[in-house]
């Protein structure tokens, strides 16, 4: 079964110590990718999805003024249907994520390989080197939040929230 894309849901930024969303996941071989940051001075202390605690994939030092972390997360076999994510923060903060499912991916080892990029003021690059055939690379930044610059996608690249 090939990959292919189910949803996606994106929250955007919201104020408190949690933010909750709903995300719908359908078909087979499910994965959630959860995408989040929370402002300087605080982290991301826990994802769930239908009140299951999601996997943190890696974190990426942003270095910025008022975002300082960005994170990924994931589920493989997410409960199917509308649930909530719940996202936590280590305190009052603003807290930016967005979501994205798929479908056709292997539920022993969902992720290949993982890696944080370089940031700079108007690109993400990063370099990832896969072990398996017909793999998807899965990124997150909240650039556009908080008054920042949007970003494209580059070649060959689909951006699926903005």
């Amino acid at each position: 079964m090939a990959i292919a894309f189910d949803a996606s849901s994106n929250k955007g930024s919201d104020a408190g110590t949690t933010s909750t969303w709903s995300h719908t996941c359908t078909g087979s071989n499910r994965v959630l990718i959860v995408g989040t940051m929370c402002q300087t001075g605080n982290t991301i202390t826990g994802v769930t999805y239908a009140g299951t605690a999601m996997t943190q994939i890696v974190t990426q030092a942003i270095g910025g003024a008022t975002f300082s972390n960005q994170y990924l997360f994931r589920l493989a076999a997410p409960a199917t249907g509308a649930n909530n994510i719940v996202v936590t923060s280590s305190g009052g903060s603003y807290i930016y994520s967005a979501a994205a499912s798929y479908t056709g991916v292997d539920q022993t080892t969902p992720i290949d390989v993982s890696g944080a990029g370089t940031a700079t003021a108007t690109s993400i690059t990063g370099t990832l080197t896969t072990t398996i055939d017909n793999d998807w690379l899965v990124g997150f930044t909240g650039c556009g939040s908080g008054g920042g610059s949007a970003l494209s996608a580059g070649a060959n690249t689909t951006e699926r929230i903005e």
